[in-house]
């Protein structure tokens, strides 16, 4: 699905192609960003001050070199 990006003011504004329908109270997820084969590592933390609760981490490096730089990723067509 193309996704076009633009600059309003500090933040970015992506339109996708397709509408997304949300019913009341409902969250849904929609991928802006595709990249194949990006290195990365997770981290799962259990902080028993959070009770039962496990935090999970993603970490990924910013650069052309891993495959993902997400500065110049500007038409994504493998959505």
């Amino acid at each position: 699905m193309p996704m076009a990006e633009e600059a309003l003011f500090e933040y970015h504004l992506y339109t996708v192609e397709k509408p997304a329908t949300l019913k009341n109270n409902q969250a849904k997820q929609i991928s802006l960003l595709f990249a194949d084969s990006v290195p990365m590592e997770k981290k799962l933390i259990y902080d028993s001050s959070l009770g039962e609760k496990v935090l999970a981490y993603l970490t990924l490096e910013n650069s052309n070199e891993s495959g993902w730089n997400a500065s110049s990723k500007r038409n994504h067509e493998n959505l």
